[in-house]
This record gives C-alpha cells, structure tokens and sequence, in this order.
C-alpha cells in the first residue's frame, strides 16, 4: 500500500510530530509512505532521524487570519501561486501512483485537490480549531465544503472535533485519538517531593492556550501566603503581541509579588527531559483540538491539571487528573493549593495516569485503527469500480 502523508506547514508541531509517528508505524504493516511538505522547514530533522522518505513540494496554505480575509496583494499572490503550482504536483502524483492521499490538517489543501481531480482516494485529518484556537479561516475566494466532501473520508483526532466538522462536512469522519510515543517521555519518578513545586504551562504563549490564567492563580495563592510554587511558561512568545505584553505588564504591576517566581523558558527542543523537572502540568487552553501536552505530561509522570474544555477535557480522567472551570481562576487556586497539601494522593494519582495515557493513547493503537481505515475504504474503492 503506497502513501502519501501531507503536511500543512513545515515547522515542528503536534500535529506534524503526530503525523511522522504514524508514517514510522504504517511502515510496519509494510506500507510504502512518503511525506509531502509545502516548503522546507524543522521537521525535516524530525523526517531525517525517523529514516523516513518526503519531498518539497512548493504551495501555500488556504487559511488566512480571520481580520485579513481580504482580497489584498498577500492573499491574491498565493492563490495565484497554487495555480502554477498544480501541474507539478498532478505529475508527480501520476509518476509515483499513491493508492491513498492522506491529508494531514486542513490548513492546507492543493495536493489533496490534486489527488482527488486524479481520482486517488483521499483521506481529510482534522486536527484544529481553526477559528478558535488558531484564529484562522479560509480565503473566501476558496470552496473547502466542495473540495473537502470529494474525500472519501475523514478523521478526527477527538469527539469535539468530531462534533464541528460532521455538521460542516458530507463525507464520513471517523473518530481516532492521536497517537502519541510514550518511551521518549516514560520515566519513574516520585513527584512532589520538594520545594518549590514545579508547576508549567506548555504552547506558543497566545489568548488562545491562556497562559494568564495561571500566573493570576499564582498570585492569588501568594495572597493567601503561599509562596512555594515556580511556574515555567514554556512555548514561543512573540514579545511584540498584545497578549504577551499584558502579562510582563501584571508582572510588572499587580503581580509584581510572584515575578521572580514566573519563567519564561522559551521553545525547549528536548522538552522530553524538561518533563521531568517538572511536578504539575496546567493546560488552560480555551480549545485544544485534542490535548497533546498533556498526554506528554501524563507519560513523564507529571500531574496535569486541565479547562474543561474541548479536547482537554476528553484527554483527561478525573479519576488521576483535575478538570477546572475554564476562567475560574478561584477554582485553579483551590486545586494547586489541595496538591501542595495531599502531595502523596496526588503523586499516586499521577502514577495511574500513566497506565491510563499508555492504554487510551498509544501510537501502535493510531497506527493500527488508521491503518484497517485504509484497507476498508480502498476495498469500498475496488468495489464500486
């Protein structure tokens, strides 16, 4: 079976982590796959040490920010580039004879279209919120539900993406949680064990992954006199952003109290071993597409703390994680301050989490689902010929 991967962007993300994960299992049920990017970028190092075939194939992304969704001279030039752009990637289709297509988000769309005017089966992987996490839309002079339902199906990386997309879309979406590698993460340790507690946060700092929510929890505990939490804001920050920019300035003001306790770590390249540095992870986000960093977590034996929101809440098990109220900052406050004075329930409770991530998120369970996907529509496909 020959495969072809998509990539929407070329930078080093889950959704390309979770995607060159899956093209190193495929390979053992004895697939042939090659990954396509849009341009060349970090996660080439990532396809180059997993041994793993891809090629460059230049064409631009159909999603823009949703205030320039304009017909300006950015967005016109890129629509026009992905014209020229189609005779070469319909040739390099027709050489290579992919039985599938499998396009990995959304955010991108030319090859897939390609493939599907070729007539080759073409999967859709819906991993975002696009709007409400990433605020992104489409170029309004595009047609995504027409392109979009000429695949023969679909996938959804948890059920409230399931939940947006099969009300927006014809074809059939299945749902299949990501798959994530545990043994770069896995590691026994005993948490909670000193001070100060090493509480973190992890994504681009952004209003959609709310970070500010946690350093206002922070300096409400400070209030109440405790002092013994170091929290670690690790991601990109664009430092010119309003967002940011209004956290260095509650630090510099009202926060002034826990500043020196709050880090910005920037972009960890092995955040694998950072894990494992820290107690508490806290994912805040307003609408995780699926919860990434916090199965990480769960593998490195952290205790997580997530919004009841969207995919977090899916993810997490209240039974060895904490769901809080998205914006009740009062509520985050009480549960950091229950772990700081249950250390060893929460601990234990962690510890399970790790047996729970392991059986739910696996990528061998990702690889097999997605792989018995494949076999069945192109059976469906050889059928209806």
């Amino acid at each position: 079976m020959k495969i072809l991967l998509v990539s929407s962007q070329s930078a080093i993300s889950g959704a390309n982590k979770s995607m060159c994960v899956l093209a190193e299992h495929l390979q053992l049920y004895g697939c042939d796959v090659t990954i396509a990017l849009r341009k060349h970028g970090d996660i080439i190092n990532e396809i180059e040490a997993r041994n793993l075939k891809y090629i460059v194939l230049k064409n631009y992304a159909w999603t823009v920010p949703l205030n320039r969704n304009n017909i300006n001279k950015t967005n016109i030039g890129k629509y026009c580039g992905n014209i020229l752009a189609k005779q070469k990637i319909k040739r390099y289709l027709k050489k290579e004879k992919f039985d599938i297509v499998h396009n990995n988000s959304i955010s991108s769309f030319l090859i897939a279209k390609c493939a599907e005017e070729l007539k080759i089966p073409t999967i859709w992987h819906f991993r975002e919120f696009l709007e409400e996490d990433h605020h992104l839309t489409f170029f309004k002079l595009y047609n995504p539900e027409k392109i979009i339902n000429k695949g023969v199906a679909g996938i959804a990386i948890s059920k409230s993406i399931l939940s947006k997309y099969s009300v927006k879309y014809k074809l059939p979406i299945h749902m299949i949680y990501n798959g994530i590698e545990y043994a770069d993460f896995w590691c026994e340790r005993e948490i909670l064990q000193n001070d100060p507690i090493i509480l973190a946060v992890i994504g681009r700092v952004c209003e959609g992954k709310n970070q500010f929510e946690i350093v206002k929890a922070l300096s409400l505990l400070h209030n109440k006199g405790i002092k013994n939490i170091e929290l670690h804001i690790i991601g990109n920050k664009e430092e010119h952003s309003d967002y940011y920019k209004s956290i260095i300035s509650y630090l510099n003001g009202t926060g002034a109290c826990i500043k020196d306790r709050v880090y910005f770590d920037g972009v960890i390249s092995d955040i694998e071993r950072k894990y494992r540095e820290i107690d508490v992870v806290v994912v805040p986000s307003v609408a995780e597409a699926f919860g990434r960093v916090a199965v990480e977590a769960m593998y490195s034996g952290c205790y997580v703390i997530g919004a009841n929101t969207a995919g977090t809440s899916e993810v997490l098990d209240e039974r060895y994680s904490t769901k809080y109220e998205l914006g009740n900052i009062a509520e985050l406050g009480r549960v950091l301050e229950s772990i700081i004075d249950n250390r060893k329930e929460y601990r234990i409770k962690a510890k399970e989490s790790q047996k729970y991530a392991i059986n739910t998120f696996s990528a061998e369970r990702n690889a097999e689902l997605i792989y018995e996907l494949y076999k069945n529509l192109l059976s469906d496909c050889e059928n209806q010929k």
